[in-house]
């Protein structure tokens, strides 16, 4: 990974049929060291707005809180939608991650959206 930032790399490639990112990918499988390092290199935090959902929403529906808190504190958008409209806190409370719900929550998620 730092190989390929030190390269200057575009953080913010897509790819494959859903068009995720690295830190989308990253996100998804809970590697927090590369998330921040991607965060430090000026990736995206919110693509996939609209779409298959942002890394927030990966990590909130699998589970991994460090990398919840990481994207939050970066300033991730709480409150994105995928393409269903469905949220990180939706589908953490769908699942039942407590704490990941208490952190969005804390991070000013909106309990009010409703999917479409």
């Amino acid at each position: 990974m730092q190989v390929l930032l030190k390269a200057h790399a575009n953080v913010n490639a897509k790819q494959g049929f859903a068009k995720p990112t690295a830190l989308m990918l990253a996100a998804e499988q809970g590697h927090l060291d590369v998330v921040q390092a991607l965060l430090d290199a000026g990736a995206d935090l919110n693509a996939g707005k609209g779409e298959w959902g942002t890394a927030l929403m990966k990590a909130a529906q699998n589970g991994h809180l460090g990398v919840v808190r990481a994207l939050i504190a970066a300033k991730a958008d709480v409150n994105a939608a995928d393409q269903q409209g469905t949220t990180a806190l939706m589908a953490a409370t769908r699942i039942g991650y407590k704490q990941i719900v208490q952190a969005l929550v804390e991070g000013n998620a909106d309990p009010s959206i409703k999917a479409h």
